[in-house]
Formats: structure tokens, C-alpha cells, sequence
């Protein structure tokens, strides 16, 4: 990570957290290296980058999505230790008190958490490939169908083409394979 991107992460933060606090309809949204903040319809007005502090991540999540409503350590996770706060089905991982990675299981929340390009929880496996980025990557795994597109991992429901996504994640996860 170059410090120029991170420096504008942080930047937008305190503003992207003003206006989600002003009533500002901001929807969060997963992207390959972090998150991302925008108004609905439109394109992301901010982005939140791995590597901010879990203070600055945890107040920016909340001031969008509301409250934690869980913290979690976890101390078996392949990566190693680390500490994981939910907000719904949204898992924050944090390593030395850095966010490393996310990850989204189901149930999905309301509204549901979703990339630029409308790929979340419940959605077929057709729209892995629609064409704007780049071609996933499926394999069998032991954690079973597991697919990469664009930085984001994720599971299948199943091999065949009426799959859909159960789960996703990007940057440092807690898995075992």
C-alpha cells in the first residue's frame, strides 16, 4: 500500500463520517481493498483502505451502518490472532490494531452489503463475469466452491451455474485451508 492512497482514505474519513451522521444516505460497500461509501445509484464518493487504525475504521463503519453488534477475538485464525468486530453479517478483522481484512456471511443485512458492481450475498454465480472487471477464478477447496474476482474471495452455494454467493472477503482472512 502506498501512503498517498492511505493519506486520502484518511482525508475522506471525517467527512464521510459527517455526512453519514447528518442524515446523508451514505450506503457502505465491499471493494478488493477495503470499503467504500458513496450515495446509493451513484459511484463511491470515498474510500476506507486496509491498514487504517480499528479506531478509525470501527467509527467509520458505524457512523454508516450503526452500532457493532459484536466483538469477537479470535485467536486460531490462520493469518493469527486477531480481533473481529461485526456489524451484521460484516466482520471487521484487526491485526496489532490495524484492519487487515473483512469478511460478509449470511444472513444478509438490510439494506444488503454489496460491490460497486451489485456482487453480495445471494447473488448468482453468473454475476462473477459480467464482463466490467476481471474473470473469476473458481476451484473446489476444502472450504468448498471457492471463487476470487477483482481482490474479493468468496464461496458458492455449489459447482453448478445456479450457484450462488454464501460468502465473501478481501484482505486478511480467518480461514483455515
Amino acid at each position: 500500500m502506498t501512503l498517498r492512497p492511505l493519506l486520502l482514505c484518511l482525508a475522506a474519513a471525517p467527512l464521510l463520517m459527517a455526512n453519514a451522521q447528518a442524515g446523508g444516505g451514505l450506503e457502505l460497500r465491499l471493494a478488493g481493498g477495503g470499503l467504500t461509501a458513496g450515495q446509493p445509484g451513484l459511484h463511491p464518493s470515498g474510500t476506507y483502505a486496509f491498514g487504517m487504525s480499528r479506531a478509525e475504521i470501527v467509527a467509520a463503519v458505524s457512523a454508516i451502518r450503526g452500532p457493532a453488534t459484536g466483538e469477537y477475538a479470535a485467536s486460531d485464525c490462520g493469518a493469527g490472532p486477531m480481533q473481529q468486530v461485526r456489524f451484521g453479517s460484516l466482520t471487521l478483522n484487526i491485526q496489532n490494531g490495524r484492519w487487515v481484512g473483512w469478511a460478509v456471511s449470511g444472513p444478509a443485512d438490510t439494506p444488503p452489503l454489496r460491490t460497486e458492481w451489485d456482487l453480495g450475498l445471494g447473488s448468482p454465480r453468473s454475476a462473477l463475469d459480467d464482463g466490467d472487471r476481471d474473470t473469476a477464478e473458481v476451484a473446489e477447496s476444502t472450504l468448498g466452491t471457492e471463487f476470487e474476482v477483482s481482490e474479493i474471495g468468496g464461496l458458492l452455494s455449489g459447482a453448478g451455474p445456479d450457484a450462488t454467493v454464501t460468502d465473501l472477503w478481501a484482505g486478511t482472512e480467518c480461514a483455515y485451508r
